[in-house]
């Protein structure tokens, strides 16, 4: 019987005595075959009880010396330890693994195969997965492999495990994000993921200690802007540490979050079960150490005390003993970097400190909100050497901001993006747009202006798109049939100089007195302002939210309905909301999707449309990092990619037979330049 057999044989014996007497018998006085199956058998118990077990189960004194304390205290070392995909190894690794499962290769440099993958190296190993350097030989190109370990490959709860990582880190397309390249189940799961050449920040903060002010802010930079990408997909990493952060080689090194293991939806049962713990304690958050419910802030405190010891040199809850840490992290505050690295200016340490707020509340509430602010105080120090510390949209305190012949004291709360408009003061900020209210009631005119770009398209890609005319110019669909209570409308367009008033998208039951959502180009605010926004209109009167519109500058501007409210944004950037009391729940009932007018033949849009998406969900619970295209997906109702470049049909690129006539409307290309 192979070692697997046996081990997944003797998982089926939860009796301790009947367990021994199979392994008696199955081994045959093999002593190093029954020493590796015990081990198996003693990691994989600790880490279901570590993952799967309540906190007040674990956190109770034990008989036995603390078997819970030691898995705690091993998490702890292997924070430290984590596998990757860049450190160098030989071969000699692999003499120890059982790697029956890869095909002999007729290379003299390789291990074996798998799939049409050269296995190279072993990268390394762990009680779950073992992860190889391999070559691709259809496309030519290194690539990482992280394949579940064979003596466990058959058992249930780890399987599930593995495979909810490949599906978390596929969903994610960001820079900072490690890529999934393909997800494979035979001869046994594996993934394969870019290869980062490079090393785990961890490695780098061993070889060096603290890192200096400049690459802090670069490095946490990308961190938080990675994790604004997964958070904008509802995913929580859960563990994030110095060991799952790489760092690619090069002049400037570029930050890849992975090992995405413990990701779980932020509406998951399992994350919002009370009693859980999982994570390494070092770096998880007061909610996690307790085992309370977790959202998307608390890999906001984890990405803190990464900075805290990037600035220090060392983890900011480091304790005697594992049940030790997780008190300091549920109860105390670190001690001060500047008492550590006199050097660290303040305004860096108040940046790290709100990240480790116990107060969730009192946090950065968002990811995005961290890139931003890192992103300010990055240009005032490559600038002057200093940086003015956080900012009043993240500390929740009164604000002076200069907007050159006028200033206005304004006092921002950090909870505005949560707080209905109506109950907010006379002067909101929205992510840099300074909107005045007159002290009569006045209509709100704009001080200062600005949002972020969306990236370029990919160097040579030819991106489609309309051009109308604002006088007469429309794209319809109709017999659609769709009943949904949320929905996400996004455009990807470029308004003309004079687009005043003209409908973007917009879906409708049809009828004069219908139901009907759309996104619009809006008249003056100002001068040399103007709006854009959305709008819908169920049962009750019309529910609108507005940002601004840039002319001639091409914007991905999206509205979701959440089922109580609607958001509106501008490449990626939360603009605003209103509230819909009345329509929450309302299942709305589409039946008629225009582009570059409104359902009812008027207000036509002036400029260019290239791409438009409308999706069954509410698919950004927040701000996400700016995206050039989008993809179809399974809550994809419609997608128009503009890519025909002739005729008078757009078609529907999700495969749901959603095609367009074109009225008037003219065929244009834009190839962005080259670098």
């Amino acid at each position: 019987m192979k070692e697997r057999d046996i081990f997944g044989k003797a998982l089926e014996y939860s009796d301790p005595s009947s367990r021994k007497a199979f392994l008696d018998n199955s081994c045959e006085g093999d002593a190093a075959l029954r020493a590796r199956i015990e081990a198996l058998l003693v990691a994989h118990e600790n880490a279901s009880q570590f993952l799967d077990q309540p906190a007040a189960e674990q956190l109770k004194p034990t008989n036995s010396g603390g078997q819970l304390a030691q898995t705690i205290d091993s998490a702890v070392r292997d924070g430290r330890n984590s596998s990757r995909a860049d450190e160098d190894s030989d071969n000699d690794g692999a003499n120890d693994l059982d790697l029956s499962f890869l095909q002999p290769s007729s290379q003299p440099d390789s291990i074996g195969r798998l799939g049409h993958y050269e296995v190279l190296q072993v990268l390394g190993t762990g009680a779950f997965g073992i992860v190889f350097k391999a070559f691709d030989e259809k496309l030519h190109r290194l690539v990482a492999i992280k394949a579940m370990n064979p003596q466990i490959a058959a058992t249930s709860p780890p399987r599930k495990r593995f495979l909810r990582e490949a599906r978390s880190v596929a969903a994610i397309k960001h820079e900072n994000i490690v890529q999934v390249y393909s997800v494979e189940e035979q001869p046994l799961p594996y993934l394969v993921m870019e290869y980062i050449d490079g090393q785990t920040l961890q490695d780098r903060l061993d070889g060096s200690g603290p890192l200096d002010v400049s690459e802090i802010l670069d490095l946490g930079r990308q961190m938080a802007s990675g994790l604004a990408a997964a958070h904008a997909l509802g995913l929580i990493h859960r563990d994030i540490k110095p060991g799952n952060i790489l760092l690619e080689r090069g002049a400037a090194s570029r930050v890849k979050i992975t090992d995405f293991g413990l990701a779980r939806a932020a509406d998951d049962a399992s994350i919002t079960q009370s009693g859980i713990i999982s994570g390494t304690p070092l770096y998880m958050s007061p909610e996690q150490a307790q085992g309370h419910s977790l959202d998307h802030r608390s890999d906001l405190f984890s990405l803190g005390s990464v900075l805290y010891q990037m600035a220090s040199g060392r983890p900011p809850f480091r304790a005697a003993s594992a049940l030790a840490v997780l008190k300091r992290v549920a109860d105390d505050t670190p001690r001060p970097i500047q008492e550590i690295i006199p050097e660290v200016p303040q305004w860096l340490c108040s940046i790290i400190a709100k990240l480790h707020d116990k107060d969730r509340n009192e946090r950065f509430q968002s990811a995005t909100d961290v890139v931003e602010e890192i992103a300010r105080c990055q240009s005032e120090f490559e600038n002057t050497g200093e940086a003015v510390g956080v900012s009043a949209m993240s500390r929740g305190k009164d604000h002076v901001q200069s907007t050159g012949a006028k200033t206005v004291a304004a006092s921002v709360e950090s909870t505005a993006r949560h707080t209905p408009l109506r109950s907010r003061p006379a002067v909101w900020i929205f992510l840099g747009i300074l909107v005045v209210v007159g002290a009569n009631g006045a209509a709100p005119y704009l001080v200062q202006w600005m949002t972020p770009e969306i990236p370029n398209l990919p160097e040579g890609f030819v991106s489609g798109g309309l051009n109308f005319d604002g006088k007469d110019d429309y794209v319809k669909v109709g017999a659609i049939d769709w009943s949904y209570p949320q929905f996400t409308i996004e455009a990807f367009v470029t308004s003309a100089n004079n687009s005043d008033n003209g409908t973007i998208v917009s879906l409708s039951s049809m009828g004069k007195d219908g139901e009907w959502m759309v996104l619009y180009d809006g008249g003056q605010a100002g001068p040399g302002k103007r709006t854009s926004g959305a709008q819908i209109k169920g049962e009750t009167p019309i529910v609108t939210a507005y940002g601004p519109l840039t002319p001639n500058v091409r914007q991905h501007r999206a509205m979701v309905f959440d089922g109580a409210k609607l958001h509106y944004y501008i490449n990626g950037i939360w603009q605003g909301e209103r509230r819909a009391a009345a329509h929450e729940g309302m299942m709305w009932k589409m039946r008629e999707l225009r582009l570059g007018c409104g359902g009812d033949g008027r207000r036509f849009f002036q400029g260019r449309i290239d791409q438009v998406r409308i999706s069954k969900v509410a698919r950004y619970p927040d701000s996400f990092p700016p995206i050039a295209r989008v993809d179809s997906d399974d809550v994809t109702l419609a997608l128009y990619n503009f890519d025909e470049g002739r005729g008078d049909t757009l078609a529907d690129a999700s495969g749901h037979g959603h095609d367009a006539k074109i009225f008037g409307a003219t065929w244009v290309s834009q190839k962005p330049p080259s670098k």
